[in-house]
């Protein structure tokens, strides 16, 4: 029973790499892209004498370590004991909450779309706004 529990355990954790993959990369290029404008905009205002950079500088520092995180949590899934396990409280106020994911999936898509227009790929576009038109109606928007 302990190996097909092993077994279980496995499939599900590479399960949850595969698709951090690609939700991760979907959130983290847009992230990055919007953290190094914000960041390069503060630089250039503190280089004038207007303001200090700490804040922009955390911000970028947070959006580069943003996918890895990611792998290093889905990572945990495999290889931590159930004991060893942070147990989150995902209704707690410290961590993301739902408003601060529909705007960051909102901006990805944003990114993703004005993208897939400016190299000509109007049909990527097209399925995205299908895609949020679908999730409006499914959601009761």
């Amino acid at each position: 029973m302990k190996v097909f529990a092993f077994m279980l355990h496995l499939a599900v954790g590479l399960i949850v790499l595969a698709v951090w993959t690609v939700v991760g990369f979907f959130l983290y290029v847009p992230l990055l892209a919007r953290q190094i404008a914000v960041y390069s905009l503060v630089l250039s205002a503190a280089s004038l004498g207007k303001g200090k950079i700490d804040r922009a500088q955390a911000s970028l520092e947070k959006a580069i370590e943003f996918y890895p995180r990611g792998f290093s949590l889905a990572w945990r899934v495999i290889t931590d004991s159930h004991e060893e396990r942070e147990h989150y409280d995902l209704r707690s106020p410290s961590h993301v909450g739902l408003f601060q994911l529909i705007v960051e999936l909102a901006w990805s898509a944003l990114f993703w779309g004005w993208l897939a227009l400016t190299l000509g790929r109007r049909e990527w576009a097209y399925q995205l706004i299908d895609f949020w038109r679908h999730s409006r109606q499914t959601l009761g928007g």
